[in-house]
């Protein structure tokens, strides 16, 4: 159940940081996991893993959201509810307690800071209290930079710190966090705390350091970054390749498992690279098919197998299709799905097919392949999602249309 739980969480943030121009990285079961997204001139930088500790704070599992600005001030602050430290065992800080003003808020939260006005100021807007009250945390602080443990950075460099307890596995809870610290940070740049970076030049990393022009809102993730984050995602499996293979995903589709790779072709003195997708199953009946681009390089199919029927219009003049059996066909692609996936590729050359096909050691008849390619390295990864949708609605379709046998044992490609 753990696992599950960690797992859906890489998921979920995986798919925040790709909606958002931002970059997730994998820290596995035990490792730390860390969702960075840019905001304005700064970077939030979200972390979760097991065995936190700070001082004497320890939690089994945490989450930290972190941001590195330069300060015009010396301000500090600390807000924590009534009772954590206690209960925690952390003694409280050597700032001034001071009210807000608001009774509800003063009587659940306890604010420390070093200068009165500037933590009134920060706390007046009420939606930003609110915005803090509606979440549970142990801490939520503003710190000096040289009070970070193994981190060199200058005197003007604070970091903004909430630490809570528990995996964020909710996308509404990220969302949250996030426009939280955003409005924390519009704030303390209102109040005069903060500095706003107006040069991207003078931009800085989380360790402080210059970042880069071409680096900022950039997404340089290589394939292997792509597929894998893809992979955590959808509950499939990520294989590193080796000299004689490819990277892949293997997805189970029910009791099919889908197999997403590539491999290269030499023609005319230059390599290319074809992505494919594939998986076998069992019909009852001879059924085939074939969908193309109307631009596709098509190859490597036995022809032999389909019989002379061509629709033109089954998928609109953008495709061509074949098939031994029109009304099986112009059925699995009324379902909308399918037709919105297929017609979604638009312009792109490739070509989709079911042919009967001996995999691996099954050499036996009604063993057919579901597969599709198409010349280039797909490292898109909602391109990528929406093939591996394709696929599970084509294999639906065909166990509804075609009379593929949906209870048999799936088989497997040797990898």
């Amino acid at each position: 159940m753990i696992t599950n739980n960690v797992h859906r969480r890489n998921a979920v943030w995986a798919t925040y940081a790709r909606k958002n121009e931002g970059k997730f990285v994998d820290g596995g079961m035990f490792g730390v996991s860390e969702l960075r997204v840019p905001y304005r001139d700064w970077e939030l930088v979200l972390s979760g893993a097991k065995g936190y500790t700070d001082g004497e704070i320890r939690l089994d599992d945490f989450y930290k959201l972190t941001v590195l600005f330069k300060a015009r001030t010396k301000f500090t602050f600390n807000v924590f509810r009534e009772g954590t430290y206690e209960y925690l065992g952390k003694r409280i800080p050597r700032l001034i307690d001071f009210l807000v003003g608001e009774e509800d808020f003063d009587a659940e939260f306890v604010v420390n800071a070093n200068e009165r006005d500037k933590i009134k100021a920060l706390l007046k807007d009420n939606a930003l209290k609110r915005m803090i009250a509606t979440l549970y945390f142990v801490d939520f602080k503003l710190i000096k930079g040289s009070q970070l443990k193994g981190a060199k950075l200058a005197r003007d460099m604070y970091q903004l710190r909430l630490v809570g307890e528990g995996l964020i596995m909710d996308d509404a809870l990220l969302v949250h966090l996030f426009k939280l610290f955003g409005m924390v940070l519009d704030r303390l740049v209102d109040i005069g705390v903060a500095t706003r970076v107006t040069n991207v030049n003078n931009a800085v990393d989380t360790k402080g350091q210059p970042v880069a022009k071409e680096k900022m809102g950039a997404n340089s993730r290589s394939r292997e970054e792509v597929w894998q984050v893809l992979a955590a995602y959808i509950g499939g499996q990520f294989i590193k390749g080796t000299y004689r293979r490819s990277d892949c995903i293997l997805y189970q589709h029910r009791h099919w498992q889908i197999l997403l790779d590539t491999y290269e072709v030499k023609e005319r003195r230059k390599t290319y690279t074809y992505t494919r997708m594939r998986v076998p199953l069992l019909l009852r009946d001879l059924f085939f098919f074939r969908i193309f681009s109307a631009k596709a390089q098509v190859h490597n199919v036995p022809l032999t197998r389909f019989a002379n029927i061509v629709d033109k219009n089954v998928l609109g003049n953008k495709f061509v299709a074949q098939t031994n059996n029109r009304g099986k066909l112009k059925k699995l692609v009324q379902f909308k799905e399918i037709k919105a996936l297929i017609q979604g590729m638009g312009e792109k050359s490739f070509q989709l097919y079911l042919v009967e096909r001996n995999i691996g050691d099954h050499n036996m008849r009604g063993v057919h392949e579901l597969y599709f390619e198409t010349k280039t390295s797909i490292e898109d990864q909602q391109e990528l999602f929406h093939l591996f949708q394709l696929f599970s609605y084509l294999l639906d379709g065909l166990v509804a249309v075609a009379g593929i046998y949906d209870t048999t044992p799936g088989y497997r490609y040797k990898l």
